[in-house]
């Protein structure tokens, strides 16, 4: 395979997981009406989910909401992380051997 298709498919399955993982947070969180504190059925999904940004102290910054801690902001992180990645292999995919 060559180095800009393996490129091209990395970055498709990343951006394919973090979408798929935004989404499934998302569905959950609506199904289970909110975050139950560790009390309810999806709660350990969201969590591991929203990992590791779920970690990061965001009461310094904001006071965000459940939604915002478990969906937006683990998927807004992923984005970048995830538009990094892609400029990363696609440097790296240029680059002569």
């Amino acid at each position: 395979m060559e180095k800009r298709q393996f490129t091209r498919y990395c970055i498709l399955a990343a951006w394919a997981v973090v979408i798929a993982g935004g989404v499934a947070s998302s569905v959950m969180f609506a199904a289970q009406g909110g975050f139950g504190r560790g009390h309810r059925a999806l709660d350990l999904p969201l969590f591991v989910l929203a990992l590791p940004w779920v970690l990061v102290p965001w009461d310094i910054v904001a006071e965000p909401g459940d939604y915002v801690r478990f969906a937006v902001l683990p998927f807004a992180c992923n984005c970048v992380l995830c538009a990094a990645l892609q400029y990363a292999l696609r440097v790296w995919s240029q680059r002569r051997p």
